[in-house]
């Protein structure tokens, strides 16, 4: 008799981002503490969300084990949805290319849109200059670099979500 190995894997969904920087951006990354926003979509019915927040600091039990970040039922067909950002570098250091930036176990729901609002970024820079509190609320972001005297852009901020 041959025996099965079923293997189960985490619904894993991936935000990939993609920039066009200057050349003196070394990379771009979120704060630890970064609140996503994010649309949300149930696999079960189909219903979209409004927007819901993910903060990484508030962690709660889910039903069956482990922890989660978001823990919600679906208004239509009453599904329980959770989400758990993984814990990995959020960091960007392509130029012009997508590249994968946050990962997020995802039961029972899939994001289908992120809004990079808050000024909880930061900008490395190749001079080792970090700028803090770096906002992309109009899609791009300007600054100087006071060191080496050069301007710093991050503009064309794309992003799309895979399944892994």
């Amino acid at each position: 008799m041959q025996s099965f190995k079923w293997e189960w894997t985490m619904p894993i969904h991936c935000l990939e981002i993609k920039a066009s920087c200057s050349p003196n951006v070394q990379n771009l990354r979120e704060e630890n503490s970064y609140i996503w926003h994010l649309q949300l979509q149930c696999m079960q019915c189909s219903e979209k969300t409004g927007w819901i927040t993910v903060d990484p600091s508030q962690e709660m039990a889910r039903v069956r084990s482990g922890i989660c970040h978001v823990l919600l039922h679906c208004r239509l067909c009453g599904r329980q949805c959770t989400i758990t950002i993984l814990e990995e570098p959020h960091v960007y250091d392509k130029n012009e290319e997508f590249q994968q930036f946050a990962s997020f176990d995802c039961r029972g729901l899939e994001p289908i849109d992120w809004n990079p609002v808050g000024t909880d970024f930061i900008v490395e820079l190749n001079s080792g200059v970090v700028m803090r509190q770096v906002s992309f609320e109009e899609g791009e972001y300007y600054d100087y670099d006071e060191n080496q005297k050069e301007q710093v852009f991050i503009t064309c901020l794309e992003w799309q979500w895979k399944r892994v």
